[in-house]
């Protein structure tokens, strides 16, 4: 059962097709332009509403490890990784949102380098997957 302090997502029928809301109430800006910008690209509404779920479900594991997307370090996603897969996390859940983390930093690296000076992702999705099998081997 989520709690009102956490990150949720709301559906949409028009674009973006979803928003991301945060503890406080507030729609999340970086995941709204995100989501903003790939609607427009013709992405799908159900595509759109699945990145926005996997963009809620990581911010909220990410504050588990006391950390924002905007600060957080490569030591942070790596602590983040090992939380979620404690966690009821299954490694194709858990694939698939690091997938959408890689596109959502990969485009805010692009949109605002200032911002997001550097992509923490592997760029690969072959070491996309090597990395978080470390997290399932460790178990």
């Amino acid at each position: 059962m989520r709690t009102r302090e956490e990150f949720r997502v709301e559906s949409w029928s028009d674009r973006p097709w979803a928003v991301v809301w945060d503890p406080q109430g507030f729609r999340e800006p970086g995941c709204e332009t995100f989501l903003t910008f790939w609607a427009w690209q013709d992405q799908s509404p159900r595509r759109l509403r699945r990145e926005a779920t996997h963009l809620a479900d990581a911010w909220n594991g990410l504050r588990a490890v006391d950390q924002h997307w905007t600060t957080a370090t490569g030591a942070d996603w790596h602590a983040w990784a090992a939380t979620m897969t404690r966690l009821d996390r299954t490694p194709r859940q858990l694939a698939r949102q690091v997938e959408t983390l890689y596109r959502f930093y990969a485009f805010w690296h692009w949109y605002d380098p200032r911002r997001v000076p550097r992509q923490w992702w592997p760029s690969e999705p072959l070491a996309r997957q090597r990395w978080l099998q470390q997290f399932w081997d460790a178990d």
